[in-house]
């Protein structure tokens, strides 16, 4: 399973993956701190769970889905 998680809140990325390991610990989740990386990573994999944050500083979570 391929799980995403993009903001740009540094405490909130680590809080994410913290709490992801706890549930699913055998689970690997890419991070992202903008929409960019997120989106460049993406040219090369599917995702199968994608969390994105709302309100980022350069793009939205919205347009991301897109």
């Amino acid at each position: 399973m391929n799980i995403i998680y993009v903001d740009d809140e540094p405490i909130d990325l680590q809080n994410f993956v913290l709490n992801m390991q706890s549930l699913l610990p055998n689970q690997k989740v890419h991070t992202f701190s903008n929409g960019e990386d997120a989106l460049a990573s993406l040219q090369n994999q599917s995702v199968d769970i994608a969390f994105l944050d709302i309100n980022l500083k350069c793009t939205n979570g919205l347009e991301i889905a897109k």
